[in-house]
């Protein structure tokens, strides 16, 4: 099977900057093709055929190392479970997230082998994490075919920083990959160059202006507005009351 991301979808102020699921896209099944300037054909594997050539000397070696080493079978109440190969894992990161709000990427798995695959994925293994897998058990996926998922990651009543989860997909009677999921967790904030203005003395009927400057140290975007406190409010409530003259 193989694992490979189409749209991400952010509810929040801001979009995150969300990457791509990395490793590889979906199996194309195409060889790249450049010609040399001496009229010779210098023809590349795709990364995805590289890939795929990689896992199947992992499997190989893998059931070589099973016949050199049979002992290797350990007994699981009172039965032998079966060893299974090990894939390279997938990894999706989704960036820097604010806190509050929701990232989702839809990623989608295809069956590139030529028989149906079964596989179900262990979502327990994330429970509180903040990130969600819509997908469960799958069934006789066809050869060729494609399923969409989505992954959400939550960071509700999560603490800042990076968090990571890993979720393995255990494929039946084949091997197992796993799921990398990274998010980095932050909030907007603002520097500002000074927090007190001191105008000095200002003559009558002059005007002094100080520059100051407002700094985004963030990976996120910083929307900002200015507002008195409500202390400077009830100064100037007090000063008008106090500048009204009653009627005589």
């Amino acid at each position: 099977a193989v694992v490979s991301t189409q749209s991400g979808h952010y509810a929040g102020m801001e979009e995150p900057n969300c990457a791509p699921l990395s490793r590889r896209s979906k199996m194309s099944g195409k060889v790249s093709s450049k010609y040399s300037e001496s009229g010779l054909n210098t023809s590349f594997p795709s990364e995805d055929l590289l890939e795929s050539e990689a896992e199947r000397l992992m499997v190989k070696k893998f059931a070589e190392d099973l016949i050199i080493a049979p002992q290797s079978l350990e007994p699981v109440r009172g039965k032998k479970k079966k060893p299974k190969a090990h894939l390279a894992d997938y990894f999706l990161d989704f960036g820097h997230v604010v806190a509050g709000n929701t990232c989702s990427q839809t990623l989608t798995v295809t069956n590139n082998g030529f028989f149906p695959v079964s596989f179900s994925v262990d979502r327990s293994v994330i429970v509180g994490s903040g990130f969600f897998l819509g997908l469960d058990r799958v069934r006789q996926l066809p050869p060729g075919e494609t399923l969409t998922f989505s992954v959400t990651f939550d960071p509700k009543s999560i603490e800042q920083g990076v968090h990571s989860a890993i979720v393995p997909f255990n494929i039946i009677g084949g091997p197992i990959f796993s799921l990398r999921m990274q998010a980095h967790v932050t909030m907007p904030d603002l520097f500002v160059s000074s927090d007190t203005l001191d105008f000095g003395d200002v003559k009558c009927g002059e005007c002094c202006i100080i520059t100051i400057q407002l700094f985004n140290n963030n990976q996120v975007p910083c929307s900002w507005n200015s507002r008195p406190s409500s202390a400077a409010k009830k100064e100037k409530s007090t000063d008008c009351d106090s500048a009204l003259i009653p009627l005589l």
